[in-house]
């Protein structure tokens, strides 16, 4: 899905009518008007993005990934500079939950084949 927005608020307005961690891209024209406002993570993960940014909100944390043609966002629960546990568990649990689920089943049937179950 993609989105335009003049600013951050609206951004986040936006967002915030989507259920959480449902990411959106923006044109990257749109770059200079969202990222001032941002901050970037001592730690984190690109998934391919050339950079990443996040908002000093305690919760409905705004986070962008900047790519080579394109910006990407979504709103975390919770922001992981004040509680990781909780965004790891709130947030990136959804944002991983089909590839661990796809991990889980794999492991699951090499377990039973190799056990000879079939």
């Amino acid at each position: 899905m993609w989105v335009e927005t003049e600013n951050i608020y609206d951004l986040r307005r936006k967002l915030l009518d989507l259920p959480y961690c449902r990411d959106v891209k923006i044109p990257l024209k749109f770059r200079e008007n969202i990222l001032p406002y941002l901050q970037k993570p001592k730690i984190g993960f690109l998934r391919g993005a050339v950079e990443e940014y996040g908002d000093f909100e305690e919760s409905d944390s705004l986070h962008v990934r900047v790519y080579d043609h394109y910006l990407k966002a979504h709103i975390d629960r919770r922001n992981p500079i004040y509680n990781p546990l909780a965004h790891l568990f709130k947030d990136a649990s959804l944002q991983m939950g089909i590839f661990l689920t796809s991990v889980s089943v794999l492991f699951i049937v090499l377990l039973l084949r190799f056990s000879g179950f079939f």
